[in-house]
């Protein structure tokens, strides 16, 4: 009997060995060959057991692999996976020291970001490398973000490195000099503005009271001086939280020197009306219009007016609505928020008619939310003869802020969306969009404007209903360009599938999918984003300008072609000069209409003093006659003349079709019907309330404020060049 049992439990033994192997755990060789032979068609899954391995082999697989891919999805997926390898004593070496490979010699710009990030995720050693990054004659955005990393980490421990980084630049005492003839150029360390910003954060609070006021006060000395404005802000407000007596007399000294930076005038301002309160406004008014006050300026004393509610201040602001112009107006309409007078209303209503159109809005918002129903009549009379975009959205959205509630207001808003006049229809559109009016939006997803289009999708979007991701995904199959990315993403953000811009896809799956879906919640689709980010990275289009992917099919580039644009670029070895910048932003748009996709439309518009479009009207294909034709267009331009961006901007945003600008300029405007930085700000804000046009941004040979703020009010990029 035990001999029948014994040989039974052999048999199941044998029967069972084969499955045993297959449960058994693979080795780091064996997963690494599987993921090297399959190398972008792997799953991704390959590479997470290796990095959970944590092992010198699984390592080594992980670069070995890294190698053989060509994809960027898949390099980043490794990538991502060598943080494990931190602490392993045998393996955090290479493994770190590949992230910092990557991170200051990759030309796409996703990993060297992805690199940056890794190393930020690795406790043990990842401040060294990161450290080492930033004293490297990396480039310069490579820097700024190790930098960045750095700081996230940042203990006590640190505070001799960011004096160090601080003060970096300041001495010229041996300055490299010019390699001899025959001697190998050596690359070149530049001092970077935004890196010691970063660190003058970190070690400001143990600085002596001197060394900030002395910080406060260094500015540049001539326009070719490092640039110090940030330090400057930095200093003063950290002299403000000590309430250090040196701040009030620092401060009236910025908020006066009409030389400095708007945003270091604004902090002197606040300071200044933190410790005067309304004694200080009598200046603020005075100085709101000056030539020299910049908008943004003058907005911000308004607001500390209109916060402050002191009736006598209050009384001096009224008594300037209606009379003189311009910036004047803007800051008077701002400043009297929150005064409550229906005299004060019939004032604000003679400014819908202010010829200009930047006060005609102003005051018109102004009244809506002032709810001023007398005013009704006004606001009526001036939306039939209205053309401008930005005063037909402000009057609608007023008219819409007084007759909330209102059913017949509501039939004429839906009446808007018909309206023979693009404007209307798109500011109508909009308001509907803030009431989550589903069924108008709904039709206007039909519209053949595609401004129009993107108005109703935004707007549907926070509805978050199965209905709307079934309509979005029929209507997505007749989209092109930068719309069929804007479905994309509104569909991943409703659904959590990573489909984006496949729109067969997506019918595919709704098909299978539509009964009983809802649509996912805030922390799931948090999660989904960070597991797919990546994965996008399959769908981008090869075309970049200065490393920003270009997604649009309707696009316009502008390019400063000023006098300065002759001024070398930096050069990256000691004693040598660099191109001329003219010469570095047209082989970059030469490459760039190069790589465009055929079916991509866009146009050229450079600037000087004056303003040129190479098609005079519309936007081309990017097809063989067109493409050979602007990169010859491109080839004679030259420089010279003043910096007319204004002017530059106002012309791409004539075109109906466009839906994404990119501008390159080295100099903040000099020429033009407006050069205030802020007020240029406020007219794009404007102009674009409708538009949604996405601006991508270049400085060359500088940080300028103007070209970051379009960039991050709108979604776009920015990018700097040496």
């Amino acid at each position: 009997m035990k001999k029948i049992v014994l040989a039974s439990l052999l048999c199941l033994f044998a029967a069972l060995a084969p499955l045993a192997h297959s449960l058994a755990p693979q080795d780091a060789a064996t997963v690494a060959a599987e993921l090297k032979s399959k190398r972008d068609e792997a799953d991704p899954e390959l590479i997470r057991k290796l990095s959970a391995m944590g092992t010198r082999d699984a390592m080594s697989g992980l670069l070995d692999a890294y190698g053989s891919m060509a994809s960027l999805y898949m390099r980043l997926e490794i990538l991502r996976a060598l943080p494990a390898f931190d602490g392993v004593a045998d393996a955090e070496q290479p493994a770190l020291q590949k992230l910092s490979d990557v991170a200051t010699g990759a030309n796409e710009p996703e990993l060297r970001d992805g690199a940056i990030e890794a190393l930020g995720k690795c406790k043990n050693l990842g401040k060294h490398f990161l450290q080492l990054i930033v004293d490297s004659p990396s480039e310069d955005a490579v820097r700024e973000h190790a930098m960045r990393m750095h700081v996230a980490m940042a203990s006590e421990a640190d505070q001799p490195w960011y004096q160090k980084e601080f003060e970096f630049g300041t001495e010229t005492k041996g300055a490299k000099k010019k390699p001899a003839k025959g001697e190998e150029p050596e690359l070149a360390l530049h001092p970077l503005p935004r890196v010691r910003e970063m660190a003058l954060d970190q070690v400001a609070a143990k600085l002596e009271t001197s060394k900030l006021v002395e910080t406060a006060k260094d500015k540049e000395k001539d326009p070719s001086d490092l640039r110090k404005d940030g330090l400057r802000r930095i200093a003063l407000k950290e002299l403000s939280r000590r309430k250090a007596r040196e701040a009030a007399t620092v401060a009236a000294d910025v908020y006066k020197d009409t030389t400095e930076k708007s945003l270091n005038r604004i902090l002197a301002a606040q300071i200044l009306f933190e410790e005067q309160g309304a004694k200080i406004t009598a200046k603020f008014i005075d100085d709101c219009d000056k030539v020299t006050t910049p908008l943004d300026l003058a907005f911000a004393t308004a607001d500390m007016i209109a916060e402050l509610k002191d009736p006598a201040v209050d009384a001096k602001v009224v008594k300037l609505i209606g009379k003189g112009k311009g910036q004047l107006q803007l800051f008077a309409l701002r400043a009297v928020r929150n005064v409550k007078d229906e005299k004060l209303d019939k004032n604000i209503v003679k400014l819908l008619g202010n010829e200009d159109r930047d006060v005609a809005a102003a005051a018109a918002e102004a009244l809506g939310a002032r709810m001023a129903k007398a005013a009704v009549a006004d606001l009526d009379a001036s939306l039939a003869k209205a053309k401008d975009a930005a005063f037909i959205t402000a009057v609608i959205d007023a008219l819409s802020l007084i007759h909330a509630g209102d059913v017949e207001w509501q039939k004429r808003l839906i009446g808007f969306t018909t309206s023979d006049k693009l404007e209307v229809r798109v500011a109508a559109i909009l308001q509907l969009g803030k009431q989550k009016n589903v069924p108008e939006l709904l039709k206007a997803l039909d519209s053949a404007d595609w401004s129009a289009r993107l108005a109703a999708l935004q707007a549907l979007e926070h509805v978050r209903t199965a209905e709307i991701v079934g309509t979005l995904i029929a209507r997505m199959q007749q989209e092109e360009g930068r719309m069929l990315v804007e479905f994309g993403q509104s569909l991943w953000r409703l659904s959590g599938q990573p489909f984006y811009t496949q729109a067969l896809a997506w019918k595919g799956w709704w098909e299978k999918n539509s009964a009983g879906f809802e649509p996912i919640g805030e922390v799931e689709l948090a999660k989904r984003e960070a597991d797919e980010a990546a994965r996008r990275l399959k769908q981008i289009s090869k075309a970049t300008f200065f490393g920003i992917r270009i997604k649009s099919h309707r696009v316009i580039f502008i390019l400063d072609v000023s006098g300065s644009m002759n001024e070398l670029t930096r050069d990256e070895y000691v004693g040598k000069s660099g191109e001329p910048r003219i010469t570095v932003a047209k082989r970059e748009l030469t490459k760039c209409i190069d790589a465009l996709e055929p079916k991509s439309l866009f146009n050229l518009v450079v600037f000087s003093s004056d303003v040129e479009r190479w098609l005079s009207e519309g936007i081309a294909d990017a097809k063989g006659v067109n493409r050979e034709e602007a990169k010859s267009y491109v080839d004679k331009l030259g420089a010279g003349g003043g910096t007319n961006l204004y002017g530059a901007l106002r012309e791409a945003f004539q075109d109906k079709d466009v839906d994404t600008i990119f501008v390159l300029s080295d100099g903040e405007p000099s020429v033009g019907d407006v050069i205030d930085p802020g007020a240029i700000r406020e007219h794009v804000r404007q102009w674009n309330e409708q538009r949604q046009i996405v601006i991508n941004s270049i400085a060359v040979g500088g940080s300028f404020e103007i070209l970051r703020w379009l960039a991050e009010d709108t979604g776009g990029t920015h990018v700097e060049f040496p």
